[in-house]
């Protein structure tokens, strides 16, 4: 039996994003879709959009990519994946953001990437949270910190079970 033969069953796997690289991004929410007829065309314009806003606040770093999350749908507005060089332009950008108050001026939210795990974290407490406002409960009574959901109700604040 040769070494060949032991090795012909073992499947090739793509590697998935190294587990720091999402050090590197930052997810912008509230940028309008915009409607260049190329996706090229628009992925500039989405990174030039980017840049205005941190150039607002007094970041210039240079942004590698800037893409989309997610499919489109007519009338909503997807977030903003944004690479980075360096992991400190990144955080920089995100502290800065949230110093100068950039949601409550602009309604423009910059946070920090987030690993394929907390990414599922995420989807669940979303699910949840939609879940709750289709049943009746009022969004502004709900509130997510840390990939937790809570509830106000007239006694205080509840956490959420997630199931």
């Amino acid at each position: 039996m040769s070494a060949k033969k032991g090795i012909q069953n073992v499947e090739k796997v793509s590697p998935s994003k190294n587990i720091d690289e999402y050090q590197y991004e930052v997810r912008v929410s509230g940028i309008p879709e915009n409607n260049e007829a190329s996706r090229i065309k628009r992925q500039f314009k989405d990174k030039e959009e980017v840049e205005n806003v941190c150039s607002s606040i007094g970041c210039t770093y240079p942004i590698k990519e800037c893409r989309r999350i997610g499919k489109f749908v007519d009338g909503r507005t997807r977030k903003l994946l944004v690479t980075f060089n360096s992991v400190w332009d990144a955080r920089a950008l995100v502290a800065k953001a949230s110093e100068k108050e950039l949601y409550k001026n602009s309604h423009v939210l910059i946070t920090p990437g987030l690993s394929e795990a907390d990414v599922r974290k995420e989807q669940v407490v979303l699910k949840k949270r939609w879940e709750l406002m289709n049943s009746g409960i009022r969004k502004e009574d709900l509130r997510i910190h840390k990939f937790r959901l809570y509830q106000s109700t007239s006694t205080g604040e509840i956490e959420v079970k997630l199931d």
